[in-house]
């Protein structure tokens, strides 16, 4: 199913029941994902002791617990299959299910607000940011990630999602969405990524990688190209302002 139809909540909310419907392993981008919202999280909890959070769009929400770890943890999502199974596999937590972009939670509610992959299926990101601004406490925190449209357009075949809206952002129209409502803190790419064309024929060369490896450069390298957005996912932390 592709995203040029704009299609209904309802065929959304059919589509990840499906969806959620079987537990998959983890990938291991999505372990690499969490290890990195992790870290963040340990860092903001020096700045909001015991945070409350909210995983808004947590899928099947086995990501729920990890934050929990942290501090107090809920998990929101569109399927009601995935967060009914959620309840049942961890009755400690509160899941709910709808609309993110019309939550019906209360105004004020959450130190931080973790987005993960959850931005570029939505049809209103302006709406859905604007929610993640309503939902939390005055300069609380929202850690989003998303797909980077820069390195998809420069690689073959392009966006392998195929879910229901595949709206994914270049860098700079991230940014420009999430500083309407949020004060940007910081911003890097996560899983270095090898592409197809443009600067990607560089990094992803073999020479260049053996060279890079041999030299000890491999951190360093990895390093810079996440601070010049040039790596798999995008990783934004912002302030509410």
């Amino acid at each position: 199913m592709v995203n040029n139809n704009n299609p209904s909540l309802d065929e959304q909310v059919a589509f990840y029941n499906f969806y959620w419907s079987d537990l998959k392993p983890f990938g291991d981008y999505k372990l690499q994902r969490i290890i990195e919202l992790l870290k963040i999280l340990k860092k903001l909890s020096k700045i909001k002791k015991n945070p409350r959070i909210l995983d808004f769009g947590c899928g099947d929400g086995r990501s729920v617990p990890v934050w929990s770890l942290v501090g107090p943890a809920d998990g929101f999502d569109l399927s009601e299959t995935a967060m009914k199974e959620a309840s049942l596999r961890y009755p400690y937590i509160n899941f709910k299910f709808g609309d993110a972009c019309n939550s019906s939670y209360d105004s004020n509610k959450y130190d931080i607000i973790i987005s993960q992959e959850v931005i570029e299926h939505i049809i209103d990101q302006d709406k859905y940011i604007e929610e993640c601004n309503k939902l939390l406490l005055s300069n609380g925190f929202l850690i989003l990630t998303t797909p980077n449209k820069y390195y998809f357009d420069r690689l073959k075949g392009g966006n392998y999602s195929r879910q229901p809206i595949e709206n994914i952002l270049y860098p700079t129209e991230l940014k420009k969405i999430v500083s309407k409502k949020f004060k940007i803190k910081s911003c890097h790419s996560l899983i270095q990524a090898k592409g197809d064309f443009g600067i990607y024929k560089f990094i992803s060369n073999k020479y260049v990688q053996f060279l890079v490896k041999r030299l000890g450069l491999s951190n360093w390298f990895y390093e810079l190209t996440s601070k010049k957005l040039l790596n798999l996912h995008l990783v934004i932390v912002a302030q509410k302002k």
